[in-house]
């Protein structure tokens, strides 16, 4: 399927974070109680009809449909922000998990971290993969600029009028859910995390992402670390995550999965807290996700990551 999900990661035109970020101030929905879990966004029968039209007839096909779909830019956001309060709670485990010396078991939580953080920031990008009959639809809310000139461009709200979807009528695994990731950090400008971050993470092959963990659940060989039977206390296994260099993200090393996760997640708060930090109606959730960062849930990065959200 790789040269099929290729012709379909293109489709997603270029975006523009200051743009995206002014146009979720107008569209935040309101969480309450805060925390409160999403619908799938499915549930809307204006985006069920578009998935329907996009589904191609054959599978491994590419197919799309586009219309309007009334509220879809509220619940893509409450979605983003839903995905990174998981993220937030499977990088807890991993911490646990090293806090207690269980280092292998916790790249299972970190891959996890990792994934929520992923879709979290696809999503607050406009990006949303949902699954409709037992296939993934790729729901992108952005409008397409191409060569339009800037200042008609910066007129122009990020988002059009007309959802766009894609379907292959077969249903993602995570790879192809990196790879839309990848897509997006590649044509997203003026972000506001580290750009040589987003690069790092390009630079990667979408198998990658989950090679720990596969080599883990799936290999009845494999276990990285020496802790099958007993404790190993190390508790640099997670702080170099934060001690070593960002932009090297080294896949031949066990804590690889652990460091990703941390990257990936400071990434996703730091797009959450640009959009937050104006929208004040996102208050609950900032001060939910900040109590979810304290260092008693977690140890080695809590300080760090909750020093993200206090930044204005």
């Amino acid at each position: 399927m790789g040269e099929v999900i290729d012709k379909l990661v293109k489709k997603l035109p270029a975006r523009y974070w200051g743009q995206i970020c002014s146009t979720w101030l107008k569209n935040i929905p309101t969480i309450e109680p805060p925390g409160n879990r999403p619908s799938p966004i499915v549930e809307n029968a204006d985006l069920a009809y578009y998935c329907e039209q996009a589904i191609p007839e054959k599978k491994k096909e590419l197919s799309y449909a586009s219309g309007p779909v009334a509220g879809l830019r509220e619940e893509i956001f409450h979605e983003s922000v839903y995905w990174l309060h998981k993220a937030v709670h499977a990088l807890c485990g991993a911490e646990s998990k090293v806090a207690s010396g269980m280092l292998t078991w916790s790249i299972i939580d970190a891959y996890l971290a990792a994934y929520f953080s992923m879709r979290s920031i696809s999503a607050i990008l406009g990006v949303s993969i949902c699954d409709y009959k037992g296939r993934s639809c790729v729901v992108d809310l952005c409008r397409d600029f191409k060569s339009m000139a800037r200042m008609k461009r910066e007129a122009e709200s990020a988002f059009a009028e007309e959802v766009n979807v894609h379907s292959l009528g077969v249903r993602f695994d995570h790879k192809q859910c990196w790879q839309v990731l990848q897509r997006l950090l590649r044509v997203v400008y003026g972000e506001v995390w580290d750009q040589e971050l987003s690069k790092c993470v390009n630079r990667l092959n979408s198998p990658d992402f989950a090679r720990h963990r596969n080599r883990i659940s799936y290999y009845v060989h494999e276990w990285l670390e020496d802790d099958l039977h007993h404790p190993a206390m190390n508790e640099d296994f997670a702080l170099r995550a934060i001690h070593r260099d960002p932009l090297k993200l080294d896949t031949e090393d066990s804590g690889f999965t652990v460091q990703l996760a941390y990257s990936l997640l400071t990434m996703a708060l730091t797009a959450y807290r640009d959009v937050a930090s104006v929208g004040l109606s996102l208050k609950g959730e900032t001060e939910l996700i900040s109590h979810s960062l304290g260092t008693s849930r977690h140890p080695y990065f809590g300080y760090e990551l909750a020093s993200i959200l206090s930044t204005s």
